[in-house]
C-alpha cells in the first residue's frame, strides 16, 4: 500500500484556512496527514496511539493556542508517555514568548517555529530535516537554501480593459 511508505504527521491547528494550507502542502509532498483543529479530539486520538488501535506519528505539529486545552498541555501529556520518545513534536504558532521559547528548549525532541518566520513550503522541508534526525535544524537557515521560482507569467501582456474590448 503507498501510504506506508509515507511519514505520519499529526497536525493540530484551530484556524481552518492555515490548516488546509498546511494540509495540502503536505500531502502534495508525499506526507499522510492526520489534522485536529481542537486539543479534545487530538488528545482521544493520541490515546488510540498509545492503545496500538492506530499506528504512532513520524512528527507532531502542535499549535499552542487552541480553543480548549493548550498546545503546550497537549504537549506535556505527549512527553508523558514512553511511546512517543522518539516522535519529534514541533510547536507551530504565532504565539513565542521568551518563555514558552525557554520552556521548549527544555523538552527532549521538541522545537518551535513562529508561523509568521515559514511558509507551509518551507516548514514541509524543516520538517523533513527533523525526519532525518537533525533536531537542530533551523527554520531560517532552511530558509535561506531555497530558490524562489518566479511564477509563469503570460507571453502576452494585457490590460483588463484590453481583454473585455469587443
Amino acid at each position: 500500500m503507498e501510504s506506508e511508505n509515507k511519514s505520519k504527521i499529526f497536525f493540530v491547528e484551530d484556524e481552518p484556512g492555515i490548516a488546509d494550507l498546511y494540509a495540502m502542502s503536505f500531502s502534495s509532498n508525499g506526507f499522510e496527514i492526520e489534522s485536529f483543529v481542537n486539543g479534545k479530539d487530538a488528545l482521544k486520538r493520541l490515546t488510540d496511539y498509545k492503545s496500538g488501535k492506530a499506528s504512532k506519528p513520524d512528527v507532531i505539529i502542535l499549535d499552542i493556542l487552541l480553543p480548549d486545552i493548550s498546545g503546550i498541555e497537549i504537549l506535556k501529556e505527549i512527553r508523558k508517555n514512553k511511546e512517543f520518545d522518539s516522535v519529534p513534536v514541533i510547536m507551530l504558532t504565532n504565539y513565542g514568548t521568551d518563555e514558552i521559547r525557554e520552556e521548549i528548549k527544555k523538552i527532549p525532541k521538541t522545537s518551535h517555529v513562529l508561523k509568521i518566520d515559514t511558509s507551509p513550503q518551507l516548514f514541509v522541508r524543516y520538517v523533513r530535516e527533523v525526519l532525518k534526525g537533525k533536531g537542530d535544524a533551523n527554520i531560517k537557515n532552511i530558509a535561506e537554501t531555497i530558490e524562489i521560482t518566479p511564477m509563469p507569467r503570460e507571453t502576452e501582456s494585457k490590460t483588463i480593459s484590453d481583454k473585455y474590448k469587443h
